[in-house]
């Protein structure tokens, strides 16, 4: 446990945030940025949690012009509280990896059409 004196704490809250996501909005992010996305991007977990999270906060633009509405990770990310701030979510996982997690948010049926249309060979 890592104990912070008041105001390096305070410091620290002033450029970072965090936030719980549950499975199901982990599920849900995910499904939003796979059916929202220009050539279905599909994120693993792990990103989908990142973009859930900064949903919750308010941090992630969500374009409702759009035909199908829902999150754009290739459009610009900008705090609402601070227009000068940038969110960065870095997708450092492939979603060939968590298979059971694909398939409960998308289904099988799109986990099967994306493992045969885009799952790289050499992680087959």
């Amino acid at each position: 446990q890592l104990t912070l004196n008041e105001l390096w704490l305070k410091r620290l809250q002033q450029d970072f945030q965090s936030a719980s996501i549950t499975d199901d909005e982990m599920c849900n992010a995910l499904r939003e940025t796979y059916e929202s996305s220009f050539e279905h991007y599909l994120c693993d977990p792990h990103t989908a949690v990142a973009v859930a999270a900064a949903k919750k906060l308010g941090c992630l633009c969500v374009d409702e012009s759009s035909s199908r509405g829902g999150t754009h990770l290739a459009q610009a990310i900008q705090s609402k509280t601070s227009p000068q701030r940038k969110v960065v979510i870095i997708a450092t996982a492939s979603p060939c990896k968590f298979e059971e997690a694909i398939t409960t948010a998308l289904g099988k049926e799109s986990w099967n059409k994306w493992k045969t249309n885009f799952f790289p060979s050499r992680a087959q």
